[in-house]
């Protein structure tokens, strides 16, 4: 499993689980695959569309919250 940190030209930088940094070539990843989503190795490598939702809605809330803390 590996976290889209971003892209740099033809390459996607990733972070696992474990914090490190894997750089795949964007060529070989889903098309439509954005910077924060996760993707997952399955023969070949797919976006977790639940996973990245439920990452947003978390970090949705803690940015709410520290804006009410203002």
């Amino acid at each position: 499993m590996l976290w889209v940190e971003r892209f740099e030209g033809a390459y996607a930088l990733c972070e696992d689980e474990n914090g490190r940094r894997v750089t795949l070539l964007r060529a070989a990843l889903p098309k439509a695959l954005c910077e924060g989503d996760l993707l997952l190795w399955e023969g070949a490598w797919r976006i977790d569309r639940e996973a990245v939702a439920r990452r947003r809605a978390v970090l949705r809330e803690k940015a709410e919250r520290l804006i009410k803390k203002r």
